[in-house]
């Protein structure tokens, strides 16, 4: 265990001293090269020890005198690979939870992106609908004409009304919430449920190009569809 946690150390110091800003700043690991703040973000998805233990125990029982200094980059080069990979499952589900459906369609699954983003503004519109319908008839349009009228006249006719004449509006509003929020979180899970698939099957992978600089060339890494 202490070894492990050694190694980890050792690792992530390396990484964070030697990694080009550059790379981390386009590579799609984190926004604006910082490693470190997206490492400890307790709102990102957190790097999995698993998969640094798994690599550590792919060195068999070296010594940790000797690990060469290609050993421990091709180690740093596969931690960069397995956030990028976090770091995109982590993206499809939060597209998808912000807008159901995106995540579906981050990963090329446009039949089952279109069916979450339908029933995401169903939801919306049926919301508003059974709402307005069960506002009081005089604030209707039918009735209100919110137009023309002057502001202290509709002002006066919304307050006329106590909160048990709102409260099927507010109930319906308040429900299409609820049912809207367990979409997202479905959506959600399902994309990050796709983006897995997709990364296991092959059909996304971390892939390497490189850019013109101002000083040369540079490289980078992220996700692509096969």
């Amino acid at each position: 265990m202490k070894k492990f946690l050694f190694v980890s150390f050792l690792l992530l110091t390396g990484f964070f001293a030697f990694a080009d800003s550059s790379i981390m700043k386009d590579s799609g690991v984190c926004p604006g090269g910082h490693f470190g703040r997206w490492f400890m973000d307790p709102m990102g998805t957190p790097f999995l020890y698993p998969e640094i233990e798994k690599m550590l125990r792919s060195q068999g029982k070296k010594p940790l005198g000797s690990l060469r200094v290609s050993d421990i980059r091709k180690l740093m080069a596969r931690m960069e690979q397995i956030m990028l990979i976090n770091r995109y499952i982590e993206r499809s589900g939060r597209a998808s939870f912000i807008l159901p459906g995106a995540g579906q369609f981050i990963n090329k699954e446009p039949l089952s992106g279109s069916l979450f983003l339908t029933a995401h503004l169903g939801v919306i519109g049926g919301s508003l609908a059974g709402a307005y319908f069960l506002l009081p008839q005089d604030l209707q349009f039918g009735s209100t004409d919110y137009l023309n009228e002057s502001l202290t006249a509709i002002n006066d006719r919304w307050n006329s009304h106590s909160f048990k004449d709102y409260l099927p509006s507010v109930s319906v509003l308040v429900g299409g919430s609820i049912v809207d929020m367990i979409l997202r979180t479905i959506s959600s899970r399902n994309a990050e449920k796709l983006a897995r698939e997709k990364i296991k099957s092959g059909a996304v992978t971390p892939r390497l190009y490189f850019r013109r600089e101002k000083n040369g060339f540079g490289f980078g890494m992220h996700m692509g569809m096969m």
